[in-house]
C-alpha cells in the first residue's frame, strides 16, 4: 500500500512531464517569460499539492476520530438515560442522607440560581438581538447610500455572534469548572 505522499509525488511528476511536453519554441516567447511560466507552474503545483495534502490530512484525521466521537456520544446518551430513569431515586437518596434543613436550603439556592441564570441569559439574548437589529439597519442604510457593503445580513449576523461571545465564554468556563470538580 502506497502512502498519500507517494501519490502526490507521482501526480506532481506527471504534471511536470505534461508541462515539459509542450514545445514553447513554436510560440516564440522570450526566455524570461518562459522562466516565469515554468516557475509559476512549479509554485502553483506546490501550493495546490500542499493545500490538497492539508485537506486530505484533515479529512483523514476527522474520519479516524469518528469512532471515539461515537463512543463518547453513546456513553453520554446511556448515562443520561440512566440518570433520567433514576432521577427520583437519586433525589430521594439525597433527601434521605442529608438533614432536612440542608435539603430545604439547597432547593432554595438551586431555584434562585436557575432563576438568576435564566434572567441573565434572557437579558443577554435581548442585547444580542438588539445589537443584531441595529447593525442590520445601519448596514442596509449604508448599502442604500451606495457604500460598498456587500452582505449586510451576513455581517450583522457576525456582529451578533461576536456580541454573544461573552455568553459562550461564560458557558465554557462553567463547563471547565464542572470538569475541574468532577476529577
Amino acid at each position: 500500500m502506497q502512502s498519500l505522499n507517494d501519490y502526490f509525488d507521482k501526480a506532481y511528476i506527471q504534471f511536470q512531464a505534461f508541462i515539459n511536453y509542450f514545445n514553447f519554441d513554436k510560440i516564440h516567447l522570450s526566455d524570461e517569460i518562459l522562466t516565469v511560466i515554468q516557475n509559476s507552474t512549479g509554485n502553483f503545483l506546490e501550493t495546490a499539492s500542499n493545500w490538497l495534502r492539508g485537506i486530505l490530512t484533515g479529512l483523514i484525521d476527522f474520519i479516524t476520530s469518528l469512532p471515539s466521537i461515537a463512543i463518547c456520544i453513546g456513553i453520554t446518551v446511556v448515562a443520561l438515560y440512566f440518570i433520567c430513569v433514576d432521577k427520583i431515586y437519586i433525589l430521594d437518596q439525597i433527601e434521605h442522607h442529608l438533614p432536612k434543613l440542608w435539603v430545604k436550603k439547597i432547593g432554595n439556592h438551586l431555584r434562585d440560581l436557575i432563576k438568576t441564570l435564566g434572567g441573565y441569559l434572557k437579558a443577554e439574548a435581548t442585547l444580542v438581538l438588539v445589537s443584531f437589529i441595529i447593525s442590520l439597519i445601519g448596514l442596509y442604510i449604508l448599502q442604500f447610500a451606495e457604500f460598498n457593503v456587500p452582505y449586510p445580513l451576513l455581517i450583522a449576523l457576525f456582529i451578533g455572534f461576536v456580541d454573544a461571545l461573552p455568553i459562550l465564554r461564560l458557558w465554557n468556563s462553567y463547563g471547565a469548572l464542572g470538569n475541574y470538580f468532577s476529577n
